[in-house]
């Protein structure tokens, strides 16, 4: 876990861009070896693409892409856009790494740090809404010298088949997300509290110690788990103690803590904007836990991602 509970949003997206700065800016590759890896990729791709007889255009920003169907009165792509894709997700070499199931698109932002592989987000903005492309990502422009051997090699290519489901922003997610909490507690009839904008508190058992103030440490036990009940993370048997007010916890959490006493359990269930928001997406998706595990990426939590925390506080310092 980053800094013992992989905390706040702002040091998420922190974490984001030095990620980026890593794998795109590639800081392990001199200017001439980064020309030469470059060069090596398009050289692979053009040779993929000839053997295979293949119309592909090369966009300045270095992606290769071909347009399998059109949409002429589609929408257009604009910066900080939530996107909605299906999508299948290849190496050049021809092996499938992932494929979205055809009733459940993917979302990401759309802003040119929320998304590896990179070369995704500069092909996004060639598309239209109901449109499907397909992209020849160069290793440089994806996870350059990263492996995994469950997944591909370093300077691995990547073919990517993309179709445009939908172009959404914030504010309309936030209403879907106001709706699926409130069904939510409906269906588990749990006697909530509402802390305002649409933070959800429930008591499990009730504390008898001290209530924090905003600027307490406190040591808390969690499980943070996704609407569905898939559980994300939890400390288990290993308590974390941080300060609150310090950017070392996402607000809804912190808000949560604020109701409670030592010795108390509690349910706090949050929108993504008081979580990890637009967090960072990416393909294939299975790829996430590796990439934590690896200390490459730090935000285990999908984007626009309601969340629950189970929080059991058990000490303010």
């Amino acid at each position: 876990m980053f800094l013992g509970i992989e905390i706040a949003k702002k040091v998420v997206n922190t974490a984001r861009v030095i990620i980026f700065s890593l794998l795109i800016i590639s800081c392990s590759l001199d200017d001439s070896e980064l020309t030469d890896q470059i060069n090596a990729d398009n050289e692979k791709i053009e040779a993929y693409l000839t053997a295979n007889n293949i119309n592909a255009t090369k966009d300045n920003s270095g992606i290769y892409y071909q347009e399998l169907s059109t949409n002429s009165t589609g929408t257009s792509v604009n910066n900080n856009d939530v996107l909605y894709i299906l999508y299948t997700i290849q190496t050049l070499d021809g092996k499938i790494l992932e494929q979205s199931s055809d009733s459940i698109a993917v979302p990401f932002y759309h802003n040119y740090q929320s998304v590896i592989p990179l070369g995704l987000d500069y092909g996004m903005q060639l598309m239209k809404s109901g449109e499907k492309f397909r992209f020849f990502i160069p290793s440089t422009l994806a996870y350059e010298e990263y492996s995994n051997s469950n997944f591909f090699d370093a300077y691995t290519n990547f073919i990517m088949d993309v179709e445009l489901v939908e172009i959404k922003n914030k504010a309309s997610i936030y209403l879907e997300e106001k709706d699926k909490i409130r069904s939510f507690l409906d269906q588990k009839d749990l006697d909530d509290e509402n802390l305002e904008n649409d933070l959800y508190y429930s008591v499990i058992k009730e504390g008898r110690g001290k209530r924090p103030s905003p600027k307490s440490s406190v040591t808390i036990n969690f499980v943070r788990k996704y609407l569905d009940g898939t559980i994300i993370e939890q400390t288990s048997s290993s308590p974390i103690t941080f300060q609150l007010s310090n950017n070392e916890a996402v607000e809804g959490l912190e808000r949560g803590i604020l109701k409670m006493k030592e010795g108390g359990k509690a349910l706090v269930i949050m929108p993504s904007r008081l979580g990890f928001d637009e967090s960072l997406q990416v393909f294939p998706t299975k790829l996430r836990t590796h990439l934590l595990k690896d200390k490459i990426i730090f935000s285990s939590v999908e984007p626009f991602s309601p969340l629950i925390y189970e929080v059991e506080l058990l000490q303010v310092l």
